[in-house]
């Protein structure tokens, strides 16, 4: 918006006294509040009010050493910027997760219903007793069915589907069920679990969330300095680049989605076909029914999600964002660091971790790694692939899309990088510093390491709960029990063990 294309009808100027048309901010309330709390940060300008009625700004401020074309060159940048964050947090930066969109916030109100209730009704308890409702078979019965849909992907998966094809919200007709016949049966125990799990995905999302902020604020200032620059970020621009980064994700997270789920898979086919064979021999239906419940895999499904959630916030507190977070199990597996740029710093922190191949692809007969075509970049990454490398390569350059997809996990540094090697990376580091690949590293092989331990353990709890189950042993409600035992023990541990440690 340049100071000549207004009109005397757009403005009304008086000494220290400004009152402008403001196209994005008509019907705006969100850029209302954006603009007045960015502008009025500016130095010379004393106060704004934005009115998305009228879309007109009113704004008192220094005519000494401020203008109207300079005010209006303020107007610009920030609506500039306020265009730049919103294409960026709804399309650039979309952190895999496994909670739909209109879901994401969801956790952190179950969780609190489940702890308001919770609270409640151990107040109850403790000054009325227990009532004689809560030891209903028929409620036991219900409650058991509700966990089974919850706990069993295929039954989760089935319900899922039915659920959207009517637009309903799926996780809410499983968690208001489940809450509710477990507030009528008065299971403080199954209550607490019920709360953790959701408290777990709630800080889990949170900081996913804070990692999608900080990279849209990093992009957004990347593409304004863009807007001041143009050549600089667009000088060696590919197209495809964009058609790359939008695949980027898809490609790497198909090769885990064939292995990652195998065992919790061979458990639900041995619980079903284990209770099936024991109803046609017994006509036991509570024998069966505590078969499914023992060998129910929640806690198997729950190992990889409680265990990455906790890693993720630790990284997030050494300023290191996780986008995709299958790149943070796939880190771990690394033998080959690739740098696109000289650094020495960090490197005796990769080789006492056991990696010895880092490289810096410079010189020799591959010149300069910055003048390099996109397409030689990638077929340096292929090459290395063949035979056998896992690579993590850290780059910070435009036109680095094809070959950020080519390896196993792409880190952009967030100060050097473009905008375009921080869209399409699955890591960023906020402050450039190198020895936080090391780190993150380290982290991620030891998050891998507590997933094992979290999955032997509930492993473990299923097959020796199937066999309980199986010799009537155990009940329906003690085979719930070792169920709530078995999801307490994976979320605490995958908590206490990456919180304590440090990296």
């Amino acid at each position: 918006m340049a100071a000549a294309s207004l009109t005397t009808s757009q403005y009304n100027l008086l000494p220290g006294r400004l009152r402008i048309s403001i196209k994005s901010l008509l019907q705006s309330p969100a850029f209302a509040h954006y603009i007045a709390t960015r502008l009025v940060k500016e130095k010379y300008i004393y106060s704004v009010t934005a009115n998305p009625l009228t879309g007109r700004a009113l704004i008192h401020f220094n005519p000494t050493y401020i203008c109207l074309t300079e005010i209006q060159s303020l107007i610009f940048a920030i609506e500039q910027r306020y265009s730049i964050q919103k294409s960026t947090i709804h399309e650039s930066v979309k952190i895999d997760c496994n909670h739909p969109p209109e879901l994401i916030k969801s956790p952190g109100t179950y969780a609190l219903a489940t702890g308001l209730i919770l609270v409640g009704l151990i107040t109850k308890r403790f000054f009325a007793g227990k009532s004689p409702l809560s030891s209903s078979p028929q409620i036991f019965s219900f409650a058991a069915l509700a966990t089974l849909i919850a706990g069993y992907p295929l039954l989760r998966n089935r319900f899922e589907t039915v659920a959207k094809k009517h637009n309903m919200n799926y996780e809410l007709l499983l968690f208001l069920p489940t809450l509710l016949l477990l507030t009528i049966r008065e299971s403080i125990t199954g209550l607490s679990v019920l709360w953790l799990v959701q408290l777990t995905y709630w800080l889990g999302t949170a900081a996913q969330e804070n990692s999608h902020k900080s990279i849209s604020n990093l992009l957004m200032r990347k593409q304004l300095q863009a807007l001041k620059s143009p050549s600089k970020e667009k000088e060696n621009l590919n197209p495809k680049d964009t058609e790359v980064k939008n695949n980027i994700s898809t490609h790497k997270n198909e090769e885990k989605k064939s292995s990652s789920s195998l065992l919790a898979e061979k458990i639900i086919w041995y619980s079903f076909a284990i209770s099936g064979i024991s109803f046609l021999l017994t006509r036991n239906f509570m024998r069966s029914l505590a078969i499914l419940l023992a060998g129910c895999p929640a806690a198997i499904s729950l190992s990889k999600d409680a265990a990455m959630h906790s890693a993720i916030s630790q990284a997030a507190e050494k300023g290191v964002f996780i986008k995709q977070v299958e790149a943070l199990e796939r880190l771990g597996d690394v033998d080959t660091v690739l740098f696109e740029y000289e650094s020495y710093t960090g490197i005796d922190q990769l080789r006492s971790l056991g990696i010895k191949d880092i490289r810096v692809i410079t010189g020799d007969c591959t010149a300069n790694w910055h003048s390099m075509l996109p397409d030689d970049k990638e077929k340096i990454i292929k090459d290395m692939k063949t035979l056998g490398k896992k690579i993590v390569m850290i780059g910070d350059g435009t036109n680095d899309s094809p070959a950020f997809a080519a390896s196993d996990v792409a880190i952009a540094m967030g100060r050097k990088g473009t905008a375009q090697a921080i869209e399409t990376a699955d890591i960023v580091i906020a402050n450039d510093d190198p020895r936080k690949v090391a780190e993150i590293i380290y982290l991620s092989r030891y998050m891998n390491k507590v997933i094992r331990q979290n999955v032997s353990f509930a492993t473990v709890f299923n097959i020796a709960g199937v066999a309980l189950a199986v010799t009537s042993l155990i009940t329906p409600i003690t085979a719930g029990l070792l169920l709530n035992i078995s999801t307490l023990a994976i979320i605490m541990n995958s908590k206490c063990s990456l919180s304590s440690k440090k990296f």
